[in-house]
């Protein structure tokens, strides 16, 4: 049983990356269209900053459950 326990949390830790990695890119593209679309930074920076701490709160919670 050992052996599955080990499995599983590499494939939580996959998943949880891959999420992760997805995440990012998303937010990314947003920000570049959203930049490209409204022209003004300062909106810019703050949609991106509660985006961000919307993403760090997600990762902990995640981490935590894991």
């Amino acid at each position: 049983m050992h052996g599955v326990k080990v499995v599983v949390v590499v494939v939580i830790v996959v998943v949880v990356l891959v999420v992760v990695v997805v995440v990012v890119v998303v937010v990314v593209v947003v920000v570049v269209v959203v930049v490209v679309v409204v022209e003004d930074v300062a909106e810019v920076a703050e949609i991106f900053g509660l985006v961000v701490i919307v993403v760090v709160i997600i990762i902990l919670i995640v981490v935590v459950v894991v």
